[in-house]
């Protein structure tokens, strides 16, 4: 899927996405919105009304050295992390993690 596809199948069906929390394996692409958040240990995917924050494993981390603002990447993770709804003008929040990159482009 991608960064924006995840979010609009949250929007439509928040509980379906919920009920996939912690156990879910999932492949992500879109382009790197901040490649260096917690000091490399997380990406930030852009979307279309929030970015989705990708936690690396360790192992991810070192994979994803280098990466740079704006470059397609294609992460594979274990798990869908927090979901936060949407309230006021805070969007809603979607979090991957235990991910390492499977493909970038420049």
């Amino acid at each position: 899927t991608t960064a924006d596809a995840l979010q609009r199948d949250y929007r439509t069906n928040p509980d379906d996405l919920t009920k996939k929390i912690g156990d879910a394996v999932i492949e992500i692409s879109g382009a790197v919105e901040n490649p260096s958040i917690a000091d490399g240990a997380a990406l930030q995917l852009a979307g279309d009304s929030w970015d989705v924050t990708a936690w690396l494993t360790k192992e991810g981390m070192s994979a994803a050295r280098g990466t740079r603002k704006n470059q397609r990447i294609t992460l594979h993770c274990d798990r869908i992390g927090n979901l936060v709804s949407a309230s006021g003008r805070r969007p809603a929040i979607v979090e991957v993690r235990d991910c390492r990159p499977i493909s970038s482009g420049k």
